[in-house]
C-alpha cells in the first residue's frame, strides 16, 4: 500500500478526479451570494504536492452539488452565481485539468431565498458531454422532482419525465468499476428518528446499478424501460438509509424500524453475490455510519464520539476491539485502517494519525505522525492523508523522532 501525506492544505472535503489528481474544496468566508458562501477549488498532485486553483477569477457556489458517474476523468464541472439573490442565475462551467481551458455550459434562473429552504439543485455529470440536472422542490405534499438533460456537444436541453426519477429523485450516484455506477432513488424516511413507523404512501426507495452509457441513452430518449438493474427495494416495513461503494462492492443497510434492527448487505457488483449480516447492536442513527470490509469480512465501527468506539465483527456479532476515548477510524484501504485520536505526552494532548495493518490494529503501526487529521482518500492500493501539523520544529524534535 502506498501512503501519500499532504500537510497543511486546510481541506474539509476532497475527492479524486483520477488516480493522479485530487480535487479539494475551500470556503471563502468573505465572499457570499445571499446566504451562500463561495468556494475555491484546487487541483492537487499528491506526488509533487503541487496545487493549482481552478479558474480563480470565477466564484464557485455549492460545487459539492456536482456528482460524477465516473471516478476517472480529466475535467471538473462547477457552478457559479450571478445577479441578485431573488433573481439569480446559476451557470455551470467545465474545466479541463490538463490544459486549463474553460467552457460555459448550461444556465438557469434560481431564487436563492427559496433555494436555501425549499428548492435544491444537483447536477449529475454522466460524462464530458452529458449532464442531468435535478431540481427538488419541498412542499407540504412532499418532495417534487424535475429533470433536464443537457448535452454540451450541441447545447440541447431536454426534459426528462421518466416516472421513477420524477417520483423519487436520485439521492446518490456512486461510480463503480468498468463504466458502471450505483444509484439510490428515494429518500429514507425520518433519518434522524429511524425507529418510527414508516408512513403510508412514502416514495419508494431503490438501490441499483446501470452502465453509464446505457443511462445516457435511456435518459436521452426519456423512456421508462427499467434501465436500472435493481439490487434492493424497500417495502412498507423497511427503509434504506444509506449506500456506500468500496471498489466493486455496494454496502447498504435494510432497516426494520418497528423491530429496531438492520441487515447490512454487501453486494458484489461483479459477481452479483450478496452477503447479509445482522446488526443487532443498533441503538441510534450514529451507529450506522461506518461499515467496512476487510478480507471479504464485514466490520462495523459504532459508538464513535461517545467515549470509546467499538469494532464489531458482523460475522460473529462479537466486539473484537475497543478504541481509546475520542479515537476514530475514518478510512480503510485494502487491509489497512487509519486511526486518529489524541495521546497524552508531557502533560499535553497530542493529535496523531496512525495507519495499521488490520491484523496488527493497536499493536504495531505501519505509519504514524503527530498531527491532526483533516481528510483521507482511498483509491485502489493508494491512501492519501491530509494532515495539519502546527507544531514548532522544537516540538517535533521533542515529541519523538520515530514520527514522520
Amino acid at each position: 500500500m502506498d501512503i501519500k501525506v499532504l500537510k497543511n492544505f486546510d481541506v474539509k472535503k476532497a475527492e479524486f478526479v483520477n488516480k493522479n489528481l485530487v480535487l479539494s474544496f475551500h470556503e471563502i468566508s468573505d465572499k457570499q451570494m445571499g446566504r451562500f458562501t463561495a468556494r475555491e477549488l484546487f487541483l492537487i498532485n499528491p506526488d509533487t504536492n503541487e496545487k493549482v486553483i481552478i479558474a480563480p477569477e470565477i466564484d464557485k457556489y455549492f460545487p459539492e452539488n456536482v456528482i460524477y458517474a465516473s471516478a476517472n476523468r480529466d475535467y471538473v464541472v462547477f457552478p457559479t452565481l450571478q445577479g441578485e439573490p431573488e433573481a439569480a442565475v446559476i451557470t455551470w462551467y467545465i474545466y479541463k485539468c490538463y490544459d486549463g481551458s474553460i467552457k460555459q455550459l448550461h444556465s438557469m434562473s434560481i431564487d436563492l431565498d427559496v433555494s436555501e429552504k425549499t428548492e435544491f439543485i444537483k447536477m449529475f455529470v454522466l460524462d464530458e458531454f452529458h449532464m442531468l440536472i435535478q431540481k427538488e422542490n419541498v412542499t407540504d405534499d412532499g418532495h417534487k422532482f424535475t429533470f433536464k438533460m443537457y448535452n454540451s456537444d450541441n447545447g440541447v436541453v431536454s426534459d426528462v419525465t421518466i416516472p421513477r426519477l420524477v417520483e423519487t429523485g436520485i439521492t446518490q450516484m456512486e461510480p463503480l468499476s468498468d463504466g458502471i455506477c450505483a444509484l439510490k432513488f428515494g429518500r429514507s424516511f425520518t433519518p434522524d428518528k429511524p425507529f418510527g413507523y414508516k408512513p403510508s404512501g412514502f416514495n419508494r426507495e431503490i438501490i441499483g446499478t446501470v452502465p453509464v452509457n446505457k443511462l445516457i441513452s435511456e435518459l436521452a430518449i426519456d423512456m421508462d424501460n427499467r434501465f436500472v438493474e435493481v439490487v434492493e427495494a424497500d417495502n412498507e416495513l423497511t427503509t434504506l438509509p444509506y449506500m456506500k461503494v468500496a471498489g466493486s462492492l455496494i454496502i447498504y443497510a435494510v432497516y426494520y424500524p418497528s423491530e429496531e434492527k438492520e441487515d447490512i448487505i454487501i453486494y458484489d457488483s461483479g459477481s452479483g453475490n450478496k452477503k447479509v449480516r445482522l446488526n443487532s447492536r443498533l441503538s441510534s442513527i450514529n451507529d450506522l455510519w461506518h461499515t467496512f470490509v476487510i478480507g471479504d469480512d464485514p466490520y462495523l465501527i459504532s459508538g464513535s464520539g461517545k467515549g470509546s468506539a467499538r469494532i464489531t465483527d458482523l460475522n460473529t456479532q462479537k466486539v473484537i476491539a475497543k478504541l481509546g476515548s475520542g479515537d476514530d477510524i475514518p478510512a480503510v484501504c485494502g487491509n489497512y485502517v487509519v486511526l486518529t485520536g489524541k495521546k497524552r505526552k508531557l502533560l499535553k494532548d497530542i493529535d496523531y494519525v496512525e495507519v495499521y495493518e488490520f491484523s496488527k490494529l493497536l499493536k504495531e503501526a505501519a505509519f504514524s505522525v503527530k498531527a491532526s487529521f483533516e481528510y483521507c482518500l482511498v483509491c485502489d492500493d493508494t491512501m492519501i492523508l491530509f494532515i495539519n501539523d502546527n507544531r514548532s520544529e522544537d516540538e517535533r524534535y521533542q515529541y519523538g523522532k520515530c514520527y514522520r
